[in-house]
């Protein structure tokens, strides 16, 4: 039987691996996204700023699923260059056998819980094959 202390402990730890997470992001659009998967999560990891073993780094990882969230803002993304450079790290990724969901910062900051959902239909949609 599970006492109220370690209830109270154990919804403390996951409070804070979810403020360890956040502190990673790069903006808030990411923060929305990453909390409301957080929430979402069913046994599955929500890793902010994943790193590959090329160096490459993505906005959210789900790994158990392989599915990658890119959140593209206009001021990060927006230039021919990054774009290319963009489009050459998702191929290398997927490449391995991830999936990419890419909303647009916008998308992400006014429609986070929608966003998720899609994100979390992929997860489940993988985690069943």
């Amino acid at each position: 039987m599970t006492t109220p202390i370690e209830v109270v402990l154990r919804n403390l730890a996951d409070k804070a691996g979810l403020l360890n997470q956040l502190r990673k992001c790069d903006t808030f659009a990411e923060m929305m996204v990453a909390t409301a998967l957080w929430r979402a999560r069913d046994g599955w990891s929500v890793v902010t700023q994943g790193l590959f073993e090329e160096g490459y780094r993505v906005d959210i990882v789900i790994p158990e699923a392989m599915v990658c969230v890119e959140i593209d803002g206009e001021a990060w993304h927006g230039t021919e260059e990054r774009r290319l450079a963009d489009a050459k790290r998702q191929s290398a990724i997927m490449a391995r056998g991830w999936v990419f969901v890419r909303p647009s910062a916008s998308e992400a900051f006014l429609h986070s819980g929608d966003v998720a959902e899609a994100v979390v239909d992929m997860v489940r949609s993988v985690l069943a094959r």
